[in-house]
């Protein structure tokens, strides 16, 4: 989805503030030659915001919106589609108010009166993404671009050369200078003593609204009639195939059992001669089966993996992405994996 102008954020949190946030109702909106200002009732008392209206949660226009806010007194209200965990904390660190479309909102007011004083706090975070990105940066989510990215984040928060990052990356020194400028652009980058990035959780949300795991070509389907645990031995120390998903999660940060396993296929293997070769019934369809093989769209999605208890699973990026992808809740897989491993 591209970004929505400023009126047409302003439009739907008129529509949806009522719902999203209950203790809060708004009285009038009032466009000015530079922003809007906002009559909200909070609890039987109203406060006067001045709303900033942020199109993209991007580091370079939180940074212009937040210069204004140290420019001048007022109550100043952040109004967005989605304001990311590590934005929502930069918020709160700077004291400024904000609420998003997705239902997230830090608001901490008061306002004296004669006779008392009226103080209110309102916070309510971990609200998913509901209008995920698709412009601007998607290009380096793509192909051998993303190798960078994911090299930027796997190893945040060390700082890189771009010589460094070519290397890694097994990239031309031209394409990484076109990626870091496309970053630069948006202030996601710092060049001080070596490139690092300045709000990586936001980066690999923005990664995951651009990724589709459907890029991946599905090799081989099968259904197995052995127990998960059983099947999950042949996978072991077998640096051919490479877990991902639940069955990788299960690894490395255990969330909920998994019902069938995902690998990517490394090397040049006869998959099908190697599974025909198993003490195993093999039934080929389209459903039902419990073991699924993957051909991965890009080579880069093996750097990073690790070996964990014999098993060799994908890095930490790429399986928050795999998982993040996946519409049986992988979503809440993956923010748990962010949560107890990744750490931004």
């Amino acid at each position: 989805m591209k970004s929505f102008s400023q009126k047409k954020i302003i439009k739907l949190f008129e529509q949806e503030a009522a719902i999203l946030f209950p203790r809060l109702s708004i009285k009038q909106i009032v466009e000015t030659s530079t922003d809007f200002k906002a009559k909200i009732n909070i609890e039987n008392n109203t406060y006067l915001f001045i709303l900033l209206v942020c199109k993209r949660p991007y580091p370079s226009e939180m940074n212009s919106l937040l210069k204004r806010v140290k420019t001048k007194e007022g109550n100043y209200l952040f109004v967005g589609t989605y304001f990311p965990p590590g934005t929502q904390a930069t918020l709160e660190k700077e004291g400024v108010n904000f609420l998003d479309l997705s239902g997230n909102c830090s608001i901490n007011v008061f306002q004296h009166n004669t006779n008392q004083k009226h103080d209110v706090h309102i916070q309510i975070s971990g609200k998913q993404n509901l209008y995920p990105f698709t412009e601007s940066l998607k290009n380096i989510f793509s192909g051998k671009s993303s190798r960078i990215i994911r090299t930027l984040l796997e190893t945040y928060p060390q700082k890189l050369k771009p010589s460094e990052l070519a290397k890694m990356c097994h990239v031309s020194p031209s394409l990484v200078t076109k990626v870091i400028d496309a970053l630069e652009q948006q202030s996601f980058i710092t060049r001080e003593d070596g490139i690092s990035l300045v709000d990586p959780g936001l980066l690999l949300e923005l990664w995951a609204d651009n990724y589709s795991f459907r890029k991946n070509n599905i090799e081989t389907k099968i259904l197995i009639n052995k127990p998960l645990n059983e099947i999950m031995q042949f996978f072991k120390h077998n640096e051919n195939y490479i877990l991902t998903r639940t069955a990788a999660s299960s690894l490395i940060a255990p969330f909920a059992d998994y019902q069938v396993i995902e690998a990517y296929h490394k090397g040049s293997v006869d998959i099908t001669s190697t599974w025909e070769k198993l003490d195993a019934l093999l039934v080929r369809g389209n459903s039902g089966e419990n073991v699924k093989i993957l051909e991965p769209y890009d080579e880069g999605i093996f750097d990073f993996s690790m070996k964990i208890d014999g098993f060799y699973t994908v890095g930490l990026i790429q399986l928050y992405l795999d998982l993040y992808s996946d519409p049986k809740r992988g979503k809440e897989q993956a923010t748990f994996l962010r949560e107890e491993k990744l750490k931004f």
